[in-house]
């Protein structure tokens, strides 16, 4: 079923630009189901850690847990099947939380004029690694939806949030990082309390580090050399073009007005593209260890929404559009016509 990304593509569109003319609820829900369908109900041939994980899950159910594998998934996963006695609704169940997760963040960033290239770009470029990396993925689409209360200055949900999503995958607690960004560039923050911020983080350094050293033998792989050693292409003219819009907006950047993570103000995209830089780093380095990528996994999310604002709003949206749909060109050619991370042939459980 090569074709099938092209179908699930054509959903995508039809779909979300209804529901950025309609603004309806329905068609939010029936965008998510079909994302959810599509990567929750494939087979254990598709995509590169599919079988992994249904001998996890298989693994779980049985009374068997793999000391690699955090405890919040395993507990997650008992309940699933106590439920339900199918590992099937395992990846089901997962596949829609991640979806609803993300989709939603899409919906109440900015303008609704944005929400339709958001949810292209994800499908493309993001989707296919929900199927391969499920766990960090679950982990860190939580957190991405979380970030909302970051603009609400809800700051002890949002860690409530993080520290539940590292339960998932121990690579969620790099999320923490968004707070100090989100208070740089709050204005509701005295210079005083900014400083108090800076010294509360130095002192949490310690115990972040202590944490992780517990289950840093389960993470070894995240330090193994790769073959490649080359920082891709594709990273190159994300770079480029993420510092072409730093630079091309100064102002925004030395004069620091408020700006949040979920609603976009005045094209101000600052916490945002410190984000996406983030992502596009973190992207870098796994062409040089083995999987330092899914480090910048969060941060990764945050490049549709940042797509699909300069495309849209900025001065220069024209420019970004040429340059994004060469990017857009690129990927297709390079991954989703060399197997879209093992999905393009892809068939139902």
């Amino acid at each position: 079923m090569e074709y099938i990304y092209y179908i699930i593509l054509s959903i995508v569109i039809i779909l979300s630009f209804a529901i950025k003319n309609t603004n309806s609820k329905i068609l939010l829900i029936l965008l998510i189901v079909t994302l959810s369908l599509f990567s929750g109900l494939r087979n254990i041939d598709v995509g590169a850690d599919t079988l992994n994980y249904y001998n996890i899950i298989n693994n779980i159910k049985n009374g068997v847990y793999s000391p690699n594998v955090e405890y919040g998934f395993i507990v997650y996963s008992k309940i699933i099947l106590t439920i339900f006695d199918n590992p099937t609704y395992v990846f089901l169940i997962t596949a829609l939380i991640i979806n609803s997760c993300i989709i939603t963040r899409f919906y109440l960033s900015g303008s609704k004029k944005t929400f339709p290239i958001a949810c292209i770009w994800y499908y493309t470029f993001l989707f296919p690694q929900s199927c391969n990396i499920m766990r960090q993925y679950l982990a860190a689409a939580i957190v991405f939806l979380f970030t909302i209360f970051l603009e609400r200055k809800s700051y002890r949900i949002f860690i409530i949030a993080v520290l539940a999503a590292t339960t998932i995958h121990l690579s969620a607690i790099i999320s923490l990082l968004l707070i100090p960004i989100n208070i740089l560039f709050s204005r509701d923050f005295k210079r005083r309390e900014k400083k108090k911020l800076a010294i509360a983080l130095l002192l949490a350094i310690p115990i972040i580090a202590i944490y992780v050293s517990f289950s840093v033998e389960h993470y070894k792989s995240y330090l193994l050399s790769s073959a490649n050693n080359k920082i891709g292409v594709l990273n190159i003219i994300r770079l480029a073009i993420a510092f072409f819009y730093i630079i091309t907006n100064q102002s925004n950047f030395t004069h620091i007005k408020h700006c949040g993570f979920c609603k976009v103000k005045n094209s101000n995209l600052v916490p945002i593209t410190l984000c996406y830089v983030i992502g596009i780093v973190f992207t870098s380095f796994g062409y040089y260890f083995t999987t330092m990528a899914r480090l910048g996994l969060l941060y990764m999310f945050f490049e549709p929404i940042f797509v699909s604002e300069v495309s849209t709003f900025s001065k220069n949206r024209n420019l970004y559009r040429i340059l994004y749909s060469i990017l857009y060109i690129m990927y297709f050619i390079l991954n989703v016509g060399s197997g879209w991370s093992g999905l393009s042939n892809y068939s139902f459980i």
